[in-house]
């Protein structure tokens, strides 16, 4: 039954595409049938003129080009070392960042670069020096 549909619907493809081409060719004339195209008397075409030549051009008032940048250099200096800062009375984590990077929300930063001196985040001894990292 499914070979029966396919085969039916590509007859039918067929069959339109047929008729199709057919009635297509009743409408088209041929070439002989058609005529020659009209000609235009020569009086209404334009004549061309010729292209007026272009100045010379004047070597001595050219500027000259700019001469070329040069490339950046490469540095291979050090990075820089980080700073160092000891811890006064009253201060926090929070507070050091504050300062060094003007928000508060850097403190972990300034303790993950200072793990082997600090115990905790909480805990700062008056005297120690640490480090605050770029």
């Amino acid at each position: 039954m499914k070979y029966l549909v396919g085969w039916s619907i590509a007859f039918l493809l067929c069959m339109c595409l047929t008729i199709g081409c057919n009635q297509n060719k009743d409408v088209t004339a041929t070439p002989a049938e058609q005529g020659e195209p009209p000609m235009f008397p020569e009086e209404t075409v334009p004549k061309a003129e010729p292209a007026p030549a272009p100045a010379p051009l004047d070597a001595t008032a050219m500027e000259p080009a700019p001469a070329p940048k040069p490339a950046p250099k490469e540095s291979y200096a050090e990075p820089k070392a980080p700073k160092t800062y000891v811890i006064q009375k009253g201060d926090t984590l929070q507070k050091i960042s504050e300062k060094f990077y003007g928000t508060t929300k850097k403190f972990d930063k300034i303790y993950q670069a200072n793990k082997d001196v600090l115990k905790d985040k909480n805990t700062l001894k008056v005297g120690t020096k640490i480090k605050i990292p770029d």
